[in-house]
């Protein structure tokens, strides 16, 4: 493990509920800065990618 920092964005939609089924789907980005210590240097890392899901009321 390293210390560090990260922040992030998603924007997403969801459809109709279905039968109490909301599903779901987004974009994201994210920028990781990582400290420098004695075994690495210090490392920024910046993130894309996408996301699906649902959300079921029962």
């Amino acid at each position: 493990m390293s210390p560090g920092l990260r922040s992030g964005a998603l924007v997403g939609a969801s459809a109709l509920r279905v039968r109490n089924i909301l599903p779901w789907a987004g974009l994201g980005v994210a920028l990781e800065h990582v400290l420098e210590t004695s075994r690495q240097p210090r490392q920024r890392h910046l993130e894309g990618g996408a996301r699906v899901g649902f959300d079921w009321g029962f």
